[in-house]
């Protein structure tokens, strides 16, 4: 990656890094920080996501060569900021910071309703797609590196039917303090439909809830297991392993059904899994097998797949 470099100013270069996007979404190279089935959920995520991954992973190797391998020491804290930077850097150069004033016009003026939650301002768009403001580090991920391997490029190939892709970035440093910071913007297809803790709520009685939770989350149980073989981790219903993958956040306000649907009469009722947090199982005290690979561009010679 020291090519993307241009080392007499420390300085990455932009147009290299958006020819090597170019390669990568023609299918001609391909990254290698996941597998390479899983990389495709990067590739999904949109050219964004691939330019950002490039440029953040071409800054760290600037980092390495320059400073005496400085990242392998350095604080979570202190990583998360270097990267911050950088993709502020890669933003502004393509077009994509969005400064208050670009987020009130292209956003919320254009939006038809929204809300939030403790990650995210969420914006409901004419075209059926919503937009989401995430601050990365109320997700479990602690540095942008990690949330767009996992929470973007991960959970796009875990979970495509509601993928997210990369839009930009911003910064908010308004008055609410569980959303300021650096944060990322993206779109996500809309599903039409209702949150099957909706179920929970509408139970009349105490007990009613109970059970309506516990046969919702069996369900759910029953599906990533035929799905992804997950298992849920120390006894959680909100979080499920397999030697391959952990998945958190699998919360009954993040599983979705279709607005016919309903989950408690229909078992094989089929769910969306919405902003879940993906990561791979690099514990081996957990069964874990998997690693992240060093972050390299290959050339891609054999057949497309």
């Amino acid at each position: 990656m020291e090519n993307l470099v241009k080392h007499d100013k420390g300085e990455t270069d932009y147009e290299k890094v958006s020819e090597l996007a170019d390669r990568i979404l023609e299918g001609t190279a391909k990254i290698t920080r996941l597998d390479r089935e899983e990389e495709h959920g990067r590739i999904a995520g949109g050219r964004r996501n691939v330019e950002a991954s490039l440029y953040l992973a071409a800054k760290a190797g600037y980092d390495t060569v320059e400073q005496g391998n400085s990242t392998g020491t350095a604080s979570k804290e202190l990583t998360a900021k270097r990267q911050e930077e950088s993709l502020k850097e890669y933003a502004v150069k393509a077009g994509i910071w969005y400064a208050p004033e670009k987020i009130e016009k292209e956003i919320k003026e254009k939006s038809i309703g929204e809300n939030g939650g403790w990650e995210s301002n969420v914006y409901f768009m004419e075209d059926h797609s919503v937009i989401k403001i995430i601050s990365y580090n109320k997700s479990s991920s602690k540095t942008p590196a990690e949330f767009l391997d996992n929470r973007i490029s991960l959970y796009n190939y875990l979970f495509k039917e509601t993928g997210y892709e990369l839009l930009g970035f911003t910064e908010n440093s308004g008055n609410d303090p569980q959303k300021q910071g650096f944060q990322f913007i993206v779109r996500q297809k809309e599903i039409k439909g209702q949150v099957v803790q909706k179920h929970v709520r509408d139970a009349e009685s105490y007990t009613d809830k109970i059970n309506a939770k516990k046969q919702i989350t069996d369900i759910i149980f029953k599906q990533l297991r035929d799905k992804l073989n997950l298992e849920p981790f120390r006894g959680s219903n909100m979080d499920y392993i397999s030697r391959n993958y952990k998945i958190e956040d699998v919360r009954l306000e993040n599983v979705m059904e279709s607005e016919n649907d309903n989950v408690l009469e229909n078992p094989d009722t089929h769910l969306y899994y919405v902003d879940v947090s993906p990561q791979l199982n690099i514990y081996k005290s957990f069964g874990g097998i998997r690693e992240y690979s060093d972050f390299t561009v290959t050339e891609i010679t054999e057949n497309k797949t």
